[in-house]
């Protein structure tokens, strides 16, 4: 008879030498307990899988996400805090004299309670649901104002209702609600504002034998809401050649990164102090390490000598700071470019329902600046309308308000603390919040002064004018003509990577890169890299290497040599025209680092690095010829100049964003700055216009401009007319037409149709990069199915209809059946001869 599972339990749980089935053990001397003892076990272990079962239900009650509900006063009214373990997306809704509030997590169980004494708000009721939790509030009267928000540490939704303002409550009024995520400031900081903050080093002698030594010194910065915007390193130092006069060179790597370098003359009695400035971005909350490496020789020549560095009691690391509480404009301007690291890399940009084309152009430029200080493809921009601003943009996105006072949301500008500016002046204010994310309100009675006030904060040169945490400012400040000059096809090593490269420790270190290159059409010959680097006077120089790959193929090698404080390496390979052919280009450095005098295991891994320059780049050279309409060849067909963006007058969700992301694309690729004019879509001359253009709009009312696009009304439904067999229906509610249309010598016309009521278009871009886009027309069905079309140029890879370009697409096409039926018959003839031939 088969054993149940709880009697392989009970025999799992005795020992090994106990647990050993009849006629199995060893002359079957080892027996099982008796039956009514082995029953015994069986209940006993049946009662403990009913209380282990009791237990987890117990704790996986206890663990509901909603733990309390606590009401309370504010000084406008009564407030009501919802307690969490974690963070929940909700909803909140007014009708009559009830809030509703959906919570998507579950809570104990059905509960009640009262307000204090208030005149607004007097019991709510909680009630599971089949979704997480229903709580409804009882108003006293309907003429109140919620406002609703969340807070971290812990997590909190914080619900305020007070009186509005000259509403006398009659009957059908509905309360006014807003949420204000991320538009609560953070709470002071305990202790100093802005300043710094010493570590001191101790005394410490470092022998150097062999003429070389290391020594790494970890150091503690604690988890705080303060921001570092900067720091040095101060050490003084005594260099005691032995024997001879000499030289020490000493080299100063945080976290792995080599941060400089100073020289010591031997002085006998004498020490040398220096200051080192410590990147903010490398210094992280948590343990950090600073290393000094350190090498000698003669005076005179080459060689080591020995003798030792003496750090004395002098020494600081200084920290400077400042705290949440504290940010100033000019330091929101340094987040914006990327000069100052912040906390998170992505950005909301709130604008308008109805923005005018310099406040899309002010959202844009702000969106393309931030994209050019940081990794492409890494980050998130999004450009929003303020009820799209919810709990989880205000816990992952840094936010900008940008817009005329007159369309900002009331609790937008109380947030920011808006004036009311003298004249035609603009305003701006910034703060951070709770999350740690900053906030920043861009406002004027003009568009004209919104895009003035965007581009003064962008301004480099204007930067310390706006250490202030609010400013009054005078429009006029307009965006300067770009330089049209043509690519010349570089990209630099920081366009693709961030920054520098650095590899640190001993041994074998790799970094890879995927760049892709232009069109094959648009290749002018082999391509180049060069590679500029420097690397650890820690090294044995002849044993040392730097290689380049280009896809997994050697392409080249250089001995890193003995590094001097102004000696710099270069390495260089070309890239066989060949190679572009087979897709995206990998490109990999390979460095082999082997410390001098096979000091691996007693000197720290930070000793041994070597740097490769971000200004190292990657030069593809571009032909003059003309390419096709084609998606995949964007930006390179651009006629250059200027491109005019003509914006429908309600820009729908997600189309701003996708805009911004195409035109960062289009400048990482070209390494050049586009200029770019917003206009009203009521200006579009279709046939008239010249130049490149980018026209974006609800797609029912682009069907209704007379572009010539793929896509017309037949009856009452949309489809793709271009092309025999194609029939392809469209949901101008839910779909996204994208398609590049060829105005021969006038230029290129990009149409991006935007699905007019569902939110398909909010995340395109996250989903469906630029990158991704082929064909002359794009079309995506309901955010999901991708399907891509050659209607217009016959391509003989792809034929009529290409691939779709993720596997899991299936796209919503009808093809028809004469090709399939034609092939067909051409099959069986060929079959009927063949037959016929092999008859005797």
């Amino acid at each position: 008879m088969e054993r149940t599972w709880l009697q392989d339990q009970v025999l799992k749980s005795l020992p090994t030498e106990k647990r050993m089935s009849p006629g199995t053990g060893p002359e079957d001397k080892l027996r099982l307990k008796p039956p009514s003892a082995l029953k015994r076990t069986i209940r006993t272990a049946g009662l403990l899988a009913v209380l282990i079962v009791s237990a987890i239900s117990l704790s996986a009650e206890s663990a509901a996400p909603v733990v309390s509900f606590r009401t309370g006063l504010q000084p406008e009214g009564a407030r009501l805090v919802i307690d969490l373990d974690r963070p929940v997306n909700y909803s909140l809704s007014a009708e009559g004299s009830k809030v509703m509030i959906d919570i998507k997590a579950e809570s104990a169980g059905e509960g009640s309670g009262s307000f204090p004494n208030n005149r607004v708000a007097s019991s709510y009721s909680v009630r599971p649901t089949t979704e997480g939790t229903s709580l409804e509030i009882n108003l006293r009267s309907p003429a109140v104002t919620v406002k609703h928000y969340t807070l971290p540490i812990p997590e909190r939704i914080v619900v305020d209702i007070s009186p509005s303002p000259g509403v006398t409550g009659q009957d059908g009024q509905k309360p006014r609600v807003f949420g204000i995520h991320g538009l609560v400031r953070a709470p002071l900081v305990t202790g100093p504002g802005k300043g710094y903050t010493d570590l001191r080093l101790s005394p410490e002698e470092m022998v150097l034998e062999d003429g070389f030594t290391a020594r790494t010194f970890p150091f503690e910065v604690p988890t705080t809401r303060r921001i570092v915007e900067g720091s040095s390193f101060s050490p003084v130092l005594v260099f005691e050649a032995r024997g001879e006069e000499g030289q020490a060179r000493v080299s100063f790597i945080l976290n792995g990164v080599p941060v400089g370098d100073t020289l010591l003359q031997f002085r006998k009695g004498s020490d040398t102090g220096t200051r080192i400035e410590l990147p903010p971005g490398l210094i992280r909350p948590g343990e950090n390490r600073m290393t000094l490496a350190v090498s000698t020789f003669p005076k005179g020549g080459r060689g080591q000598i020995g003798g030792s560095l003496r750090i004395l009691d002098e020494s600081f690391l200084r920290l400077q700071y400042l705290s949440a509480s504290d940010v100033r404009l000019k330091d929101v301007g340094a987040f914006l470019d990327g000069s100052l690291p912040t906390e998170g890399e992505d950005l909301a940009v709130v604008l308008p329902g109805r923005p005018e084309p310099e406040e899309i152009l002010a959202a844009l430029e702000m969106a393309m600046k931030w994209y050019g200080g940081r990794t492409f493809g890494q980050i998130r921009v999004r450009i929003l309308t303020p009820e799209m601003v919810d709990s989880e943009t205000a816990r992952c996105f840094h936010t900008v308000y940008l817009g005329r006072r007159s369309l900002l949301p009331l609790p937008v500008l109380e947030a920011f603390r808006s004036e009311t500016p003298p004249g035609d002046k603009g305003f701006l204010s910034a703060f951070v919040d709770p999350y740690g994310k900053f906030r920043l309100l861009v406002t004027s009675d003009t568009a004209e002064g919104v895009l003035s006030g965007v581009l003064s904060l962008m301004d480099r040169s204007l930067r310390e004018r706006f250490d202030m945490r609010r400013a009054f400012i005078t429009p006029g400040r307009t965006l300067p003509a770009r330089k049209t000059e043509a690519t010349d096809g570089s990209v630099t090593f920081r366009e693709m990577t961030g920054g520098d490269i650095v590899l640190s420790a001993a041994g074998a270190l790799e970094r890879r890169m995927i760049i892709t290159p232009p069109p094959i059409g648009k290749i002018g010959g082999e391509g180049e890299i060069s590679v500029t680097f420097f690397s650890s006077h820690l090294l044995d120089g002849e044993r040392s290497t730097l290689s380049l790959e280009l896809n997994g193929a050697p392409a080249g090698t250089v001995k890193l040599g003995r590094s001097t404080a102004s000696r710099e390496g270069r390495l260089a390979a070309k890239i066989p025209e060949k190679l572009f052919s087979q897709g995206p280009l990998e490109i990999g450095l390979r460095a082999v680092l082997e410390p001098a005098g096979g000091k691996r295991r007693e000197l720290p891994g930070d000793a041994f690095w070597v740097v490769v320059d971000g200004s190292s780049q990657v030069r593809i050279p571009l032909s003059t010829r003309r390419l096709p309409p084609l998606l995949e060849y964007l930006p390179y067909q651009l006629t250059g100049g200027e491109i005019s963006l003509f914006v429908g007058p309600e820009p729908k969700d997600g189309m701003l964003s996708a805009v911004a992301g195409i035109l960062a694309e289009w400048q990482r690729a070209l390494g050049k700055a586009l200029e770019v004019k917003v206009k009203p879509l009521s200006q579009l001359e279709w046939e008239s216009l010249k130049g490149d253009a980018i026209v974006a709009a609800d797609l029912e009312e682009i069907l209704s401009l007379g572009i010539p696009i793929a896509a017309v009304h037949r009856g009452e439904e949309a489809v793709i007319t271009r092309g025999r067999s194609v029939k392809a229906r469209l949901d101008p509610e839910r779909d996204v037409l994208i398609q590049l249309i060829s105005r021969k010598s006038s230029g290129l016309g990009l149409v991006l149709g935007w699905p007019g009521r569902s939110q398909t278009g909010t995340a395109f871009l996250e989903r469906f990069p630029p990158g991704e886009l082929k064909g002359d027309v794009f079309l995506v069905s309901d955010g999901k199915e991708a399907t891509l079309f050659y209607l217009e140029t016959q391509e003989p890879r792809v034929g009529l209809i290409g691939p779709t370009p993720r596997k899991d697409h299936t796209g919503r096409v009808i093809l028809g059946v004469s090709a399939l039926g034609m092939s067909l018959a051409l099959l069986w003839s060929l079959v009927y001869l063949g037959r016929r031939r092999e008859r005797p």
